[in-house]
């Protein structure tokens, strides 16, 4: 996984992942990622991502609304894409507290 934060309101990341043993939930071929974070204002996270996941394309977006004390994430994702006959949907939600 790398990560480069170029500016304070833009982190991109890029990943690969390979399973070293050979399992039921395994993959033949890598996981290849990549995501965008977007911080147009202190408390606001617009995110993109792209990633392939058993030889086919996922694409998830989605928002964060963040302060010191909590934090709201909401992600919608799509498998082959949304302008591919989408093959599925999924909506992550997230919040976190910190004390």
């Amino acid at each position: 996984n790398v990560t480069y934060q170029p500016m304070q309101q833009l982190i991109l990341s890029v990943a690969m992942e390979q399973g070293a043993e050979k399992r039921f939930y395994t993959e033949d071929t890598p996981r290849v990622s990549f995501r965008m974070g977007l911080f147009p204002l202190s408390w606001l996270n617009l995110n993109f991502g792209v990633k392939t996941i058993h030889g086919q394309i996922m694409q998830t977006a989605g928002f964060g609304l963040q302060s010191k004390y909590v934090d709201f994430l909401l992600n919608v994702s799509s498998y082959n894409g949304w302008q591919y006959n989408s093959h599925g949907m999924g909506i992550n939600l997230r919040t976190s507290f910190y004390f």
